[in-house]
């Protein structure tokens, strides 16, 4: 299984200049900060609310890999 995660830039995270994005089996998720929940956050392609929230990116990209896996 290919967990590939790019590091894209981003305008839209408040002091933090990227977000984490993974392409899987058709389905995108995103690793991204949240500025109204000052939390990082896991959306998906698939759904129109937030998935999780976590402190840091790290444990939004394990939450999507163990989702995924």
């Amino acid at each position: 299984m290919n967990k590939c995660w790019q590091k894209c830039p981003s305008v839209m995270t408040e002091g933090k200049q990227f977000f984490w994005f993974l392409c899987h089996n058709a389905v995108r998720y995103w690793v991204v900060w949240s500025r109204a929940k000052k939390q990082w956050v896991v959306q998906s392609s698939m759904e129109s609310k937030d998935l999780a929230e976590f402190r840091t990116p790290e444990q939004g990209k394990r939450y999507v890999e163990n989702l995924i896996s």
